[in-house]
Protein backbone atom coordinates (compact mmCIF):
# COMPACT_ATOMS: atom_id res chain seq x y z
CA UNK A 1 0.00 0.00 0.00
CA UNK A 2 1.51 3.19 -1.15
CA UNK A 3 1.77 6.05 1.24
CA UNK A 4 0.10 9.31 0.31
CA UNK A 5 -1.30 12.37 2.58
CA UNK A 6 -3.97 11.27 2.74
CA UNK A 7 -3.27 7.70 3.35
CA UNK A 8 -1.00 6.31 6.30
CA UNK A 9 0.76 2.19 5.93
CA UNK A 10 0.83 0.75 9.57
CA UNK A 11 3.18 -2.56 8.95
CA UNK A 12 1.30 -5.48 11.01
CA UNK A 13 2.00 -9.23 11.37
CA UNK A 14 0.04 -12.42 11.53
CA UNK A 15 0.89 -16.32 12.10
CA UNK A 16 0.84 -16.96 8.24
CA UNK A 17 1.05 -13.53 6.88
CA UNK A 18 2.51 -9.60 6.75
CA UNK A 19 -0.43 -7.16 6.21
CA UNK A 20 -0.44 -3.25 5.89
CA UNK A 21 -3.08 -1.37 7.35
CA UNK A 22 -4.57 1.82 5.49
CA UNK A 23 -6.02 4.52 7.56
CA UNK A 24 -7.55 7.26 5.57
CA UNK A 25 -6.27 10.66 7.43
CA UNK A 26 -8.94 12.67 5.70
CA UNK A 27 -11.22 11.32 7.87
CA UNK A 28 -9.12 11.45 11.12
CA UNK A 29 -5.65 11.72 12.08
CA UNK A 30 -3.52 8.38 12.59
CA UNK A 31 -3.73 7.83 16.45
CA UNK A 32 -5.29 4.53 16.82
CA UNK A 33 -9.01 5.32 16.56
CA UNK A 34 -11.31 3.56 13.53
CA UNK A 35 -11.73 5.97 10.87
CA UNK A 36 -14.80 8.04 10.96
CA UNK A 37 -15.31 6.10 14.55
CA UNK A 38 -15.68 2.70 12.50
CA UNK A 39 -17.95 3.23 9.53
CA UNK A 40 -15.52 3.39 7.06
CA UNK A 41 -13.23 0.48 6.52
CA UNK A 42 -9.86 -0.08 7.19
CA UNK A 43 -7.83 -0.84 4.28
CA UNK A 44 -5.60 -4.11 3.92
CA UNK A 45 -3.02 -4.98 2.27
CA UNK A 46 -1.68 -8.48 2.31
CA UNK A 47 1.54 -9.42 1.48
CA UNK A 48 1.01 -12.78 0.20
CA UNK A 49 0.51 -14.39 -3.01
CA UNK A 50 -3.19 -15.25 -1.77
CA UNK A 51 -5.69 -13.75 0.36
CA UNK A 52 -6.00 -16.15 3.67
CA UNK A 53 -10.13 -16.16 4.02
CA UNK A 54 -10.46 -19.75 2.77
CA UNK A 55 -7.68 -20.61 5.65
CA UNK A 56 -11.05 -19.55 7.94
CA UNK A 57 -13.14 -22.21 9.17
CA UNK A 58 -16.56 -22.44 7.22
CA UNK A 59 -19.33 -21.06 8.80
CA UNK A 60 -22.94 -20.97 8.56
CA UNK A 61 -23.57 -17.82 9.44
CA UNK A 62 -23.52 -14.89 6.74
CA UNK A 63 -24.29 -10.84 6.31
CA UNK A 64 -27.17 -9.58 5.62
CA UNK A 65 -27.37 -5.91 5.64
CA UNK A 66 -25.43 -2.95 7.72
CA UNK A 67 -26.91 -0.01 8.57
CA UNK A 68 -25.24 2.81 10.43
CA UNK A 69 -25.68 6.59 11.68
CA UNK A 70 -23.16 9.33 11.76
CA UNK A 71 -23.15 12.99 12.90
CA UNK A 72 -22.38 14.08 9.40
CA UNK A 73 -23.24 11.18 7.17
CA UNK A 74 -22.50 13.32 4.19
CA UNK A 75 -18.76 13.24 4.92
CA UNK A 76 -19.45 9.29 5.41
CA UNK A 77 -20.83 9.02 1.99
CA UNK A 78 -18.27 10.46 0.12
CA UNK A 79 -15.62 8.24 1.91
CA UNK A 80 -17.60 5.26 1.01
CA UNK A 81 -17.98 6.82 -2.38
CA UNK A 82 -13.96 6.82 -2.83
CA UNK A 83 -13.52 3.36 -1.80
CA UNK A 84 -16.03 2.18 -4.90
CA UNK A 85 -18.39 1.09 -1.85
CA UNK A 86 -21.17 3.49 -2.45
CA UNK A 87 -25.06 2.68 -1.74
CA UNK A 88 -23.02 -0.47 0.56
CA UNK A 89 -23.81 1.20 3.48
CA UNK A 90 -27.09 2.76 4.88
CA UNK A 91 -25.80 5.99 6.61
CA UNK A 92 -28.62 8.28 8.55
CA UNK A 93 -28.40 11.31 10.77
CA UNK A 94 -27.85 10.95 14.30
CA UNK A 95 -26.19 12.58 16.85
CA UNK A 96 -24.47 9.68 17.98
CA UNK A 97 -22.27 7.07 15.54
CA UNK A 98 -23.79 3.46 15.66
CA UNK A 99 -23.26 0.90 13.42
CA UNK A 100 -25.51 -2.54 13.16
CA UNK A 101 -25.03 -5.62 11.02
CA UNK A 102 -27.67 -8.30 10.68
CA UNK A 103 -26.67 -12.00 10.16
CA UNK A 104 -28.05 -14.79 8.55
CA UNK A 105 -27.62 -17.73 11.14
CA UNK A 106 -29.72 -21.00 11.58
CA UNK A 107 -32.04 -19.53 13.91
CA UNK A 108 -32.86 -16.62 12.32
CA UNK A 109 -31.90 -13.34 12.28
CA UNK A 110 -29.45 -11.89 14.65
CA UNK A 111 -28.59 -8.17 14.97
CA UNK A 112 -25.43 -7.08 16.64
CA UNK A 113 -25.24 -2.70 17.35
CA UNK A 114 -22.87 -0.58 18.45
Amino acid sequence: MSESPERQADPQRREHARLEVGIDARIETYDGKLPARGLVPTLIQWDVPSHPAPLLPVSNVSLGDLASSHPEPALIREALTALGLDGRLAVTYDRDTRLAAMLRTPRGIVTLSS
